[in-house]
């Protein structure tokens, strides 16, 4: 999966397709993994990538994709080339996305002048966040495979089967990517 947030096999299996689906359904996955991180703001599934940050003159340096899988260097060139060797003096913390410098070390402060390359995103995708792209497949085909087609209504606390609001999500699908959010600070 290169920025697919599930398979063709986990789809098929679970919205119960034919083989002759597979081009549809593929296609869709894509568009709803590319939905799902232009609502969140963030890359989901791990993939390699380049950052160019601001320092802040500060020992913490907040990435804006995260999880980190892995780190391949981290730059620092008041003149943006980033040419020159590689920062060692630092740790990362994976989960959260933050590179903590040791003392007495700061990132500097500058604009556009601290370069991170590496792996950014899920290694394995986190089961709500790939069920609900799933969710959001079978609802763009119209799969009696998702339970949640035309059952129920709010007002009885079960799924709505219409689109409602923000970018034409289901509100099931909305709620899980709401909680992968990027949070400014």
């Amino acid at each position: 999966m290169s920025g697919e947030l599930t398979s063709w096999q986990a789809v098929k299996a679970r919205l119960d397709l034919e083989d002759n689906q597979e081009d549809k359904a593929t296609g869709l996955i894509a568009v709803a993994s590319r939905r799902a991180e232009r609502y969140t703001g963030r890359l989901l599934a791990g993939r390699d990538g380049t950052l160019v940050m601001d320092g802040r003159a500060s020992d913490h340096l907040v990435l804006p994709q995260y999880p980190i899988n892995r780190i391949e260097s981290v730059k620092v060139d008041p003149y943006r080339v980033f040419d020159g060797e590689p920062v060692t003096d630092y740790f990362a913390d994976l989960g959260a996305g933050i590179l903590i410098r040791t003392a007495p070390h700061l990132w500097p402060l500058g604009v556009k002048n601290i370069q991170v390359t590496g792996n950014f995103g899920y290694g394995a995708i986190p089961e709500d966040l790939e069920e609900s792209v799933i969710q959001l497949v079978g609802y763009w085909l119209g799969s009696q495979g998702i339970s949640w087609l035309g059952k129920g209504d709010a007002a009885s606390g079960e799924y709505q089967t219409m689109y409602v609001g923000v970018m034409d999500l289901p509100f099931q699908v909305r709620n899980v990517w709401d909680s992968y959010r990027e949070v400014s600070v």
